[in-house]
């Protein structure tokens, strides 16, 4: 992962390919397990696209759920506000 880091590849740069992952990932096994472990991550954008452009008041949406906040990846500055359930901060 560091090494991912490294070369400045994010999660847009998902899906890889056999050709497209870097050499850095070895062996021939890893690799493998790689390409395939890496579609129980990705979520088609057109889906969720059409999820949140739908109008249709009869269209029920499954919930999404992330497991872990999304608070860990941000450095909070300071409370802006609060309201019945949740608050908005200011981040770096």
């Amino acid at each position: 992962m560091d090494k991912f880091v490294q070369d400045g590849k994010t999660d847009i740069w998902l899906p890889y390919s056999m050709d497209t992952l870097p050499d850095y990932i070895k062996p021939e096994l890893v690799r493998e397990k790689f390409l395939h472990t890496q579609t129980y991550v990705l979520t088609s954008a057109r889906e969720l696209e059409d999820m949140s452009t739908d109008a249709s008041s009869d269209k029920v949406f499954p919930h999404i759920h992330l497991a872990d906040s999304g608070d860990q990846h941000f450095v909070k500055i300071k409370t802006l506000g609060q309201g019945s359930f949740g608050y908005v901060k200011q981040h770096a």
